[in-house]
């Protein structure tokens, strides 16, 4: 009786140990329409993409990695994924909505109004991240 007791306990517990660490939702941000359908007033050039590359290197690349992928060297280190910017899917957002995701849309991952409080930088780097598409 007592072992049947037990057997039924660890049954339990692993049940609610499998059903808790289960497949998680996948989180997808909204994005207001406002910037859905913003453009970017930054127009591209050598110098911004210098700087974009820049900045890319120092703020954005230990996490989302040298090509945009999500594979930098902290990104094995967060909670969740630091997203691939080289997919259709990503390529298909609009420069206002990469903005939003990016600098707008405050979250753990991101606090960039000290980091890079410039837009013009924060539009450079929308420039520079459509390059990282496959």
């Amino acid at each position: 009786m007592k072992k049947g007791l037990v057997i039924i306990g660890v049954v339990a517990v692993s049940s609610i140990v499998l059903i808790s660490a289960g497949p998680q939702t996948k989180k997808t941000w909204e994005i207001p329409d406002k910037y859905k359908t913003m453009k970017n007033p930054v127009k591209v050039s050598e110098s911004g993409m210098d700087d974009a590359k820049d900045l890319w290197n120092k703020q954005c690349k230990s996490c989302h990695g040298s090509n945009g992928a999500g594979d930098g060297i902290k990104a094995k280190n967060l909670k969740k994924s630091c997203g691939n910017f080289t997919t259709t899917e990503f390529a298909s957002l609009s420069d206002g909505s990469i903005m939003y995701l990016s600098f707008i849309n405050k979250n753990e991952d991101h606090d960039f109004d000290k980091k890079i409080p410039d837009d013009v930088d924060r539009w450079n780097l929308v420039n520079y991240i459509r390059t990282l598409k496959k």
